[in-house]
């Protein structure tokens, strides 16, 4: 990203007492400078019960686009 930060990770969980399924979560924060005094922030977490969306960020984060300011 040339105007922003991005960080990706796989997160491990151990196992749930309360009954969740998901053992891994893929998290991703993305901070855009936008000229405006705070950065633009978008997080998004998908856990691996939900794995097939993982490909999805990829897509999201090479459509953002930055609004120029009026």
């Amino acid at each position: 990203m040339r105007r922003g930060w991005l960080i990706a990770r796989m997160i491990q969980m151990p196992p749930s007492p309360d009954g969740r399924k998901a053992r891994r979560e893929l998290s991703v924060a993305i901070a855009v400078d936008t000229g405006r005094p705070r950065p633009a922030v978008l997080w998004i977490t998908i856990p691996d019960t939900h794995q097939r969306l993982w490909p999805d960020v990829d897509t999201l984060v090479r459509s953002l686009r930055i609004v120029p300011r009026r």
